[in-house]
């Protein structure tokens, strides 16, 4: 009897060591997901920031373009006003395929 248990002491022992050794494991690859979407989702929203201001200051050029070829300022910066309303309608609805497809990439980029 005593043989069976100095066996199972020793498979216990391996055991608990293969747990600790997964959930730290799980822990890790938890942390490198996490740092790695937070990087991501940063390093892009540097970059959005920096093209949002390129495209603001760009916008305002050709309104102030337009609006020197029409005449009158008011007539550019309409006239992009109503561009960018156009595109506010197309990406209304194609919303939730641009939805899924973000998902689908960040779900991908956790998974991988």
């Amino acid at each position: 009897m005593e043989n069976r248990i100095n066996i199972i002491d020793p498979l216990l022992s391996k055991a608990e060591d293969f747990a600790k050794t997964s959930l730290e494991l799980l822990k890790l690859q938890s942390v490198d997901k996490t740092a790695e979407l937070a990087s991501s989702f940063i390093s892009r929203l540097i970059f959005s920031l920096i093209a949002l201001i390129a495209l603001l200051s760009f916008n305002i050029a050709v309104a102030l373009w337009i609006g020197m070829i029409t005449g009158h300022n008011f007539y550019g910066f309409s006239i992009v006003a109503a561009f960018y309303t156009l595109c506010a309608i197309i990406i209304y609805f194609l919303h939730p395929t641009i939805k899924s497809n973000i998902y689908n990439a960040i779900v991908s980029k956790i998974m991988n």
